[in-house]
């Protein structure tokens, strides 16, 4: 019996032995590179599912912090003048968001935490109900304004084209992959092509504000050369 006793003690010592620390954690998860962004992401979540005990016990513990409230420009602004400390609370906000894309149903927190998580995997736990209360708040959540990143995520998530379409090309531009794909096939379907034709040009001069001269603006360039073409045959047929 007290060899058991001594067997089980000695086990549990060994499994907090073999605990990461926070700063472990962060230090592993930031020295990930790869050549492209979906490689990339393939990589953190891998990180995440090899660490996923450990990032469990640290997100249950840091759910319950001030930071864990905070939107990620509010991080930035708090540790601004703490390089270190910014880089171990940014950090922790990017892992857990890339870990509840994979274990979203292990992960319960205050409705404001996970949606300032900016996670694309809400959908699978909340209701469109629940959604749609958020929204007619005025995207307000626990007494607080949700940014414009946070609630764009929000809305293409649960499939709010009336909000995506209607926000300005700065705000759905924070997530430019994700409304580039979503906009500009909706451009091209608009009856007000006079409309499509101003956002697809409010969306082509932030591109090249930013130096974003590659595929992205080419695209866009595509469909601004598409609906130009609209406007002049409306205009030559008397429409």
């Amino acid at each position: 019996m007290k060899k058991i006793i001594i067997t089980i003690i000695a086990c549990a010592f060994g499994v907090c032995a073999f605990a990461k620390t926070q700063s472990e954690l962060v230090s592993e998860y930031s020295a990930i590179t790869a050549n492209d962004e979906r490689t990339l992401i393939d990589a953190q979540r891998k990180f995440t599912a090899d660490n996923k005990a450990d990032l469990l016990n640290l997100f249950n513990s840091w759910k319950a912090t001030d930071d864990a409230k905070l939107s990620f420009d509010e991080v930035i602004e708090k540790y601004k003048s703490d390089a270190d400390a910014y880089k171990q609370a940014y950090a922790l906000r990017i892992i857990f968001a890339r870990m509840y894309d994979l274990y979203y149903s292990e992960m319960e927190a205050s409705d404001l935490v996970l949606c300032r998580l900016k996670s694309g995997y809400l959908k699978n736990t909340k209701s469109q109900s629940w959604y749609d209360g958020i929204k007619s708040a005025g995207f307000v959540v626990e007494n607080v304004k949700l940014d414009a990143g946070e609630r764009f995520i929000l809305a293409h998530q649960f499939g709010d084209k009336e909000y995506l379409l209607n926000i300005p090309a700065s705000e759905g531009m924070l997530s430019p992959t994700v409304y580039l794909a979503f906009i500009l096939p909706e451009l091209v379907r608009m009856e007000d092509v006079s409309a499509a034709k101003e956002k697809c040009n409010e969306i082509e001069n932030l591109l090249i504000e930013r130096g974003q001269l590659g595929a992205e603006l080419t695209r866009v360039q595509a469909v601004s050369k598409a609906l130009t073409a609209r406007l002049v045959d409306a205009k030559i047929l008397g429409k």
